[in-house]
Formats: structure tokens, C-alpha cells, sequence
């Protein structure tokens, strides 16, 4: 009776991961081809109204110069969540190479931005919903950190901690060293991560240092150890 039950567990949480999974392809299939395409057509809708409108008295080419700047900086935040979510499909993977695949996606060798990735855990106990949070972090902290003037170094560490000493099991520290444009309090990426982590009652901190230097420790346990 009891092996009969553990195996229907089994089987329902089966299901609930390939509905997840689907779900998660059709998010980011809609981002991609509905708004996404949609967010480029206003944009170019946009400059042929500036380009037809430069020198008319009216206001009509400033009030599109608007809408473009708007379009493209929504089509941007959409293309930062893509890239998250297409991050945190990884999370079926080893905690190593899902890591280095998110780094390797991100392109940052062509960008002139140098890592580390340190990985200091037994991933035997981390489970796919913990990795796939750590791997959508990661990839958020780089796309705020590819928004530097300059490359910068960027450091991810991941480790566990002795539970006897407070209330979290696992650290992600993640470390910018370079100059970056716009505070990372008003980074969406960044903030959103913040919730989520507060949310499973998890703490996320960030520091700053006088646009040279950022500093993001997030301490939680896996949802599942198990």
C-alpha cells in the first residue's frame, strides 16, 4: 500500500513538471514571437514617423521619438526575461554544467567580460526548482552587468553553508567589478529576483560601492532535499 502511493506521488509530480515545462516553452515562445515581433514593429512604425516628420512644426515627430523609446526599452526588458526563462530550462542539468552553459549563452567572451565560476556544493542535494531560481539569478545579474560601460570581471560563487550556524544552507554570491551605468536598485531583473527569493523565505543582499563594485549574496534553502 505504501509503495503504491509513493509511485502515484511519483506519477503526479511527473505530470505537474511536463505541464510546468510546457507552460514555460509557451511563455517564452509568446514572448519571442507575439511581443516581442509586436515591440519591433512599433519601433520601426515609430522612426518612419520621426523620418517623415523632422521637419514639421508640429510636435508629432517628438511624441514618436516616445513611443520608440519606449518600444525599444519595454522590447529589451522582454528580451532579458526571455533570456531568464531560456536560463532556468537548463535546470534538468548537472549544477556545473548548467552553470557554465548559462555562461557560455550569455556570450560574455565576446563581450571582453571576464568570470570565475567557483562551485563549491554536493549537488546531489540541490533540486531542479532550487537550480532552475539559481540559474535565472545568474543570468539576471549578468544582463545588468552586460549594461556596463566597460567589460569588468564578473565572479559567481556558489556554496554551501553549515546549517548549524543560522538559517540557510546555500549561498550564491555573484560579484561585479566594474563601472555600471544605472543603479542596480532600479534593475527589474534584480529586484524581481529579490521577491522571489524573500518569497521562500530566502534573503537577498545587494551592496553597492561607488559604481566601481556589486555585490549580491542570496542565502536560502533548496525547496526540496529530497
Amino acid at each position: 500500500m505504501q509503495d503504491s502511493k509513493k509511485t502515484s506521488a511519483r506519477s503526479e509530480h511527473h505530470l505537474l513538471e511536463k505541464l510546468l515545462l510546457t507552460e514555460h516553452q509557451s511563455l517564452v515562445h509568446w514572448l519571442h514571437d507575439e511581443l516581442g515581433q509586436n515591440l519591433v514593429a512599433i519601433k520601426s512604425f515609430a522612426a518612419a514617423i520621426i523620418e517623415q516628420n523632422h521637419d514639421g512644426e508640429d510636435d508629432t515627430a517628438e511624441l514618436a521619438e516616445f513611443i520608440r523609446q519606449a518600444a525599444d526599452q519595454s522590447y529589451r526588458s522582454t528580451y532579458d526575461l526571455m533570456q531568464e526563462l531560456r536560463a532556468e530550462a537548463h535546470a534538468e542539468l548537472s549544477v556545473d554544467t548548467a552553470l557554465q552553459t548559462c555562461l557560455e549563452e550569455a556570450r560574455l567572451n565576446q563581450l571582453g567580460i571576464e568570470y570565475n565560476l567557483d562551485i563549491e556544493i554536493n549537488s546531489d542535494n540541490l533540486d531542479s526548482f532550487t537550480l532552475s531560481l539559481i540559474l535565472r539569478g545568474v543570468r539576471s545579474f549578468i544582463n545588468f552587468s552586460k549594461q556596463s560601460s566597460t567589460p569588468g570581471i564578473l565572479s559567481i560563487r556558489l556554496q554551501s553553508l553549515d546549517e548549524a550556524t543560522g538559517d540557510y544552507s546555500l549561498k550564491l554570491q555573484l560579484t561585479h567589478q566594474g563601472e555600471f551605468d544605472s543603479p542596480p536598485e532600479q534593475s527589474l531583473g534584480l529586484t524581481s529576483l529579490r521577491d522571489r527569493i524573500e518569497a521562500l523565505d530566502g534573503c537577498l543582499e545587494l551592496n553597492t560601492d561607488h559604481k566601481q563594485h556589486l555585490n549580491i549574496i542570496l542565502k536560502l534553502k533548496p525547496v526540496s532535499e529530497d
